[in-house]
């Protein structure tokens, strides 16, 4: 949650700079991250987890639960590989953003 609060800062900062490439290097990472990773985990992984907190695994028999993890698995599984790329190119685009500013 402190890449939310930081990558914004990061990009305002580097507004002022001379050299304009860092600050869109900032400005992308922040719109990955946002979009890529609190996006996704807000409108899709939360939703599901949510569903899969409701179903009561005690009461539930063995078709249920198959029938859950087959509903819930592959897509929870699909958002968590979009988050994860999408953390993978924000660090990516950070580093750039800092080596380029040092340039």
């Amino acid at each position: 949650m402190g890449s939310f609060i930081v990558l914004p800062l990061a990009t305002w900062l580097s507004s002022s700079n001379s050299t304009a490439i860092s600050f869109y290097f900032f400005l992308s990472a922040t719109c990955v991250y946002t979009i890529g990773v609190l996006g996704v985990t807000i409108l899709g992984n939360v939703p599901l987890n949510e569903q899969l907190a409701n179903l009561s695994i005690i009461n539930a028999s063995k078709t249920e639960v198959s029938q859950m993890r087959v509903l819930f698995e592959n897509t929870w599984n699909k958002y968590h590989t979009i988050r994860t790329v999408a953390a993978i190119i924000t660090f990516c685009l950070t580093i750039l953003a800092l080596i380029k500013n040092k340039i």
